[in-house]
């Protein structure tokens, strides 16, 4: 799985969507969470989980999927999304955008080709990752 992500989010709330996301996995209803940092709206429809929370740091959303999602309308155009890639995992929140691709080549090809690719749309790469 690869994620992509455009500028840097709340650690806190990171974490707690999440959990939050791993907690309610397997259920099957929809339910309002009143927590001491804000509201936190949980709902799942078969084999996908959307969380809204709002807290005084803003309000962010995670929508994922074991089959596929929607790339969010706000997600950068100007990010390539590779063939083949499928989007597991969106997540954002105020002008953060993180977006999760299931892609079949191995992770050097999908590096190098995103590599290639950002650097032809004018991204500037700061920093990059992997976990394995």
């Amino acid at each position: 799985m690869i994620g992509i992500a455009f500028n840097p989010m709340k650690t806190n709330l990171v974490i707690t969507l999440a959990i939050l996301l791993m907690a309610t996995a397997g259920c099957k209803k929809s339910e309002t969470i009143e927590t001491a940092d804000g509201k936190v709206k949980v709902n799942e429809s078969g084999d996908t989980t959307r969380i809204e929370m709002e807290s005084k740091d803003g309000k962010a959303t995670l929508v994922a999927s074991e089959t596929q999602v929607a790339i969010p309308d706000t997600f950068p155009k100007d990010v390539p999304i590779l063939k083949g890639a499928v989007p597991k995992m969106t997540m954002s929140q105020g002008k953060s955008e993180i977006l999760h691709l299931e892609l079949p080549q191995n992770v050097a090809e999908v590096n190098k080709e995103y590599q290639e690719k950002l650097k032809a749309e004018g991204w500037t790469i700061e920093s990059s990752m992997n976990s394995g």
